[in-house]
């Protein structure tokens, strides 16, 4: 693997790169919030639902206030909402009497929310606290895979993650992991890949 992929992918992301709400901020719980809403949801679903979400709901405190109801009406569009909404009530529940109303800054807290796994937690870390996370979701996991051919069979990629963190360096990690996620959505997808559009044909393997 050449270390210039990773300086391709970040010029690429740049002038290419899906802008949403929750990529403009440094807001801890807003990513976090964001994070939970995507999870087996399309972003444009969430887009539709987040900044309301966000006005009516702005920090761990007024979530933990919220009633199930409400927050479940708000969220319908995003689908499975009964659940949802449950598990957003009580994530803020927990940032206010497990963690003073601050989302932790370390993986193994995070972990200890609702609803937050390791690609979650991963996230919120790169994303809002500047942390040298890989946030291997299955966009990410799909264009590394074809990168070096390996079709990873664990979750979340280790095998993956750990050649690309032992072949190149990555200095600025939230544009890149938010670059190969937005490839494998708009360019590396399952089915019928764009390769001919990609700026990572000289590197790939399936090219």
């Amino acid at each position: 693997m050449k270390q210039d992929f990773v300086e391709d992918v970040i010029s690429w992301f740049n002038k290419n790169g899906r802008n949403y709400p929750w990529r403009e901020t440094d807001s801890p719980y807003r990513v976090l919030v964001a994070e939970v809403m995507l999870q087996k949801t399309s972003a444009s679903q969430v887009i539709c639902v987040y900044n309301d979400f966000i006005d009516k709901y702005p920090g761990p405190q007024e979530l933990s206030e919220g009633k199930v109801k409400v927050i479940k009406n708000m969220i319908k569009p995003l689908g499975l909402h009964k659940t949802r909404s449950e598990r957003l009530k009580e994530l803020g529940e927990s940032l206010v009497n497990d963690f003073s109303g601050e989302v932790p800054q370390t993986k193994e807290e995070l972990l200890k929310l609702p609803g937050v796994g390791e690609y979650v937690s991963s996230a919120v870390l790169c994303m809002a606290f500047e942390k040298e996370e890989l946030m291997a979701d299955a966009n990410f996991g799909r264009v590394i895979g074809r990168l070096i051919n390996r079709r990873s069979a664990t979750h979340p990629y280790d095998d993956i993650i750990g050649e690309l963190r032992g072949s190149v360096q990555i200095e600025d990690f939230r544009r890149f992991n938010l670059g190969v996620i937005d490839l494998g959505a708009l360019i590396c997808r399952p089915e019928n890949p764009k390769c001919n559009k990609c700026p990572l044909n000289e590197h790939c393997s399936c090219t």
